[in-house]
């Protein structure tokens, strides 16, 4: 029965070593909590965001405390390349002036716009 799963640990229980682990980790933060008196209960994140939501800080404190946490809370945009059909280039950085004119007028001519250079002060759009 290739494939498929027919014994073992369940989806989601973790090994042994994992376990020893956790295990350590709850003894350490019980220990910490009795030797620290109201020690915070919650982790980095939960900390940083009481900081930046409590007005009783100063802004310089909360704006500190807001740029540490918010890689945590909003993801960077990734950057983008944008590029035409089959991974081309958007435009042509070789287009001389002369060519770009040319598709401008081009452009102005389908869009009934006779010739927007007669008065520059003119929106050539209404006339």
């Amino acid at each position: 029965m290739r494939g498929k799963k027919t014994g073992g640990r369940q989806k989601g229980t973790p090994n042994k070593a994992n376990a020893r682990v956790q295990e350590a980790l709850k003894v350490a933060a019980s220990v910490i909590e009795g030797a620290i008196p109201n020690a915070f209960k919650g982790d980095a994140h939960d900390y940083l965001m009481t900081v930046y939501k409590d007005p009783r800080h100063s802004t310089q404190v909360r704006n500190d405390a807001a740029k540490a946490a918010l890689p945590y809370e909003k993801h960077r945009l990734n950057a983008v390349e944008h590029t035409g059909k089959d991974g081309a280039a958007l435009f042509n950085s070789e287009l001389n002036h002369r060519d770009l004119a040319r598709a401008i007028f081009a452009v102005l001519r389908e869009a009934n716009i006779e010739d927007p250079t007669h008065d520059v002060h003119q929106n050539p759009l209404t006339h």
